[in-house]
């Protein structure tokens, strides 16, 4: 019949290969300057092309993903407006430390840290030598704690998630200390979504201008983790507290020198950065918790995503932490269709659908050490694991009327893991036949 697809044509696996186009796409445009209309007349006239004649979409959708991968990464690159911050910067119409006045809205509570608060604000305003203009871009302001009676601190200026506040201050995006085989200081503002930073002497530079609109929920989050970083202070001593703060809550600026430099000549100093080892620990324990009480996958993949991106939200939503989440997620609620094999289609789901958000975490090693270690696990241990799992809890059927042929001590551990005799004995009662099976004793 025509159009239809033989199963030797038929591909399992069809995601991962649209995400590895995809991302083809992407470092074609990264070297080279295709444009937006050469990309969209090679996407239109491909799928034009599919939908006329079927047999060459085996040649054609590869063509497609990586024409869509070099659109997405062009709109990337030119969706940088005129007004932004950083490119306002980067091309010189304001010099870096000149001052200015900024207004815009806090993206949460002041983070507090040694000798002072971080404010993150996302800018709407800015005044340059009585010239405003309108601006976009999130700014990073550094309060030092003053001692003076006559200054304010930030729980004095009553600060708030989505106060709109006006500061003076003197942005600075620029390289700094720049030693050979660094990391660019302006990459990582970058990488972090941060257009430029600023440090000011005193709160009496910060007018509080108002309150907006806030989703409560997301505003009861903040409270909260602010409460137990004071918390946390109050009751443990400061190394400890420290570390406690960097792993659980994703704040850093308590580690002291001496605790952060032992954990860096122990190479493991990531286990105090929040990111993917995290999301997948927390997220697993959460599942476990819930799937106590409650046996419907479906509430189980509501309450645990909940409960995880409540806590994404709380900790920053820093992009490392923001793409854990979407990717514990989506491998989550392929658990609940049940589909063979969706494990690595969901990893190749996840990698397309981070990739269209932003494309530019390809060239990143933070995208790359996650995709690489979550692949690992998912085309490595998952199978294994269901090896194990199938040996364990082996019951005879049409499929498989034999036992595996393993080791014995292999053959106990498996059993000693997944075997169940209260779904044996359920599925004993079901059959015509009857049959006695011989398991490990543990």
């Amino acid at each position: 019949m025509s159009g239809t697809v033989s199963p030797q044509t038929f591909c399992r696996y069809p995601l991962p290969w649209l995400a590895s186009w995809f991302a083809g796409g992407i470092v074609i445009a990264h070297f080279s300057d295709i444009g937006l209309v050469v990309c969209g007349v090679a996407i239109v006239f491909a799928a034009g092309l599919c939908l006329v004649w079927l047999k060459s979409s085996t040649i054609l959708i590869p063509v497609i993903f990586i024409s869509l991968g070099m659109f997405c990464c062009e709109i990337e690159m030119r969706s940088i407006s005129d007004n932004r911050v950083k490119r306002i910067y980067d091309e010189g119409r304001i010099q870096s430390g000149e001052p200015v006045d900024i207004e815009g809205v806090l993206l949460g509570l002041p983070e507090s840290g040694y000798g002072g608060s971080f404010l993150l604000i996302r800018s709407e305003k800015l005044t340059f030598k009585n010239t405003a203009m309108e601006v976009s871009g999130r700014i990073r302001v550094f309060l030092p704690d003053e001692n003076d009676a006559e200054n304010r601190e930030p729980g004095q200026l009553d600060l708030r998630y989505r106060s709109r506040v006006r500061i003076y201050c003197k942005l600075e995006r620029e390289e700094k200390f720049q030693n050979p085989g660094v990391a660019s200081r302006l990459a990582m503002l970058d990488q972090q979504g941060i257009d430029a930073t600023a440090m000011i002497k005193s709160s009496l530079l910060i007018e509080k201008l108002g309150d907006e609109s806030v989703f409560l929920p997301l505003a009861r989050v903040y409270e909260q983790r602010q409460r137990l970083i004071q918390e946390f202070r109050e009751h443990f001593s400061a190394p400890t507290a420290g570390v406690m703060i960097a792993s659980l809550l994703g704040n850093q600026h308590f580690l002291d020198r001496e605790t952060s430099e032992t954990f860096r000549e122990g190479g493991t100093f990531h286990v105090l950065v929040i990111s993917g080892l995290h999301i997948t620990f927390i997220g697993a324990l959460t599942l476990w918790v819930i799937s106590y009480f409650f046996r419907s996958r479906a509430i189980q993949f509501v309450l645990a995503t909940s409960f995880l991106w409540s806590y994404t939200f709380a900790v920053g939503a820093e992009v490392p932490v923001v793409r854990a989440s979407m990717m514990f997620t989506v491998l989550l609620f392929s658990r609940i269709v049940h589909r063979r094999g969706s494990q690595l289609n969901a990893l190749g789901f996840c990698v397309l659908m981070l990739l269209v958000w932003r494309p530019a975490d390809l060239f990143s090693a933070s995208f790359q050490l996650t995709m690489v270690s979550v692949a690992a696990i998912v085309t490595c241990s998952f199978p294994v694991i269901e090896k194990l799992r199938a040996t364990g809890g082996w019951m005879p059927d049409v499929e498989t009327p034999l036992p595996p042929v393993v080791s014995k001590p292999l053959k106990n551990l498996c059993e000693l893991l997944y075997w169940k005799e209260a779904v044996w004995k359920i599925d004993r009662r079901r059959q015509i036949w009857s049959a006695k099976l011989f398991k490990s004793v543990f």
